[in-house]
């Protein structure tokens, strides 16, 4: 025989399903995306530095050739 819950029960069930939910989402989704994110300036970075180099040779390679 099942016991009927209690308004204060019921109340604390919701809560931890709420966290357990919560925390579940920050772990699986949240986290993984802020990683990415990351990575991806990280790249992104390391672009923009690569294409200043490739100018910077460039524009000396036309120096040189102006010569």
């Amino acid at each position: 025989m099942a016991k009927k819950l209690s308004s204060r029960e019921v109340f604390m069930l919701i809560i931890l399903v709420v966290l357990v939910v919560g925390s579940c989402w920050y772990m699986f989704f949240y986290t993984p995306l802020q990683n990415e994110i990351l990575d991806i300036q990280a790249k992104s970075a390391q672009l923009d530095t690569d294409i200043a180099t490739a100018a910077a040779k460039a524009a000396k390679m036309k120096s040189m050739q102006e010569e």
